[in-house]
């Protein structure tokens, strides 16, 4: 076990390892999209604090695509940078990724037409922030029966564990 610990986290370490690794925490049924709600929140609010920082948005993008912690969409986020660079619109690099819900190039779309980027940032970001704390509080509240009935599985084995040698000790006698 020590093993197999150690070397994935070598194989994480690598490049090719932390892609596969980060891509997989997507794809996990329903981790994947709190982890695709929390980066997301990650890149809204960083993007629209270095926007209203007065940085231009290539290079806010570079700083961005640096500061969210999964590198599928550190990816994406470099990919917007250099088609802003080449004169397209970040909301269209978005739309063909599949790991961006679809809603996101939509208003970013329309905060770059109406020049309102950075409200329609934080927007998003708290629009994602609020699914995540709904989800997280609901998870919770399926998992704390769960967790109940394996406290009281666990209490009962121990208690058997303890109560039948005693009885058996006394039947014999």
């Amino acid at each position: 076990v020590v093993a197999a610990v150690y070397l994935f986290r070598m194989f994480v370490k690598t490049e090719f390892g932390r892609y596969k690794f980060d891509s997989f925490k997507l794809k996990i049924p329903i981790f994947g999209k709190i982890f695709q709600k929390i980066y997301l929140v990650q890149f809204t609010r960083s993007l629209r604090t270095l926007i209203l920082g007065g940085l231009p948005i290539v290079k806010s993008l570079n700083i961005v695509s640096r500061v969210v912690s999964n590198v599928v969409y550190r990816e994406i986020i470099e990919e917007a940078s250099e088609a802003i660079s080449g004169g397209d619109s970040m909301s269209a690099v978005f739309s063909k990724s599949n790991e961006i819900p679809k809603m996101v190039p939509q208003m970013m779309g329309i905060g770059e037409q109406t020049g309102n980027l950075d409200l329609v940032l934080d927007k998003i970001a708290n629009f994602y922030s609020k699914e995540v704390d709904n989800v997280l509080n609901n998870l919770t509240a399926i998992i704390e029966p769960l967790v109940m009935v394996v406290m009281g599985l666990g209490v009962g084995v121990m208690v058997a564990a303890i109560i039948l040698p005693m009885y058996n000790l006394t039947s014999q006698f």
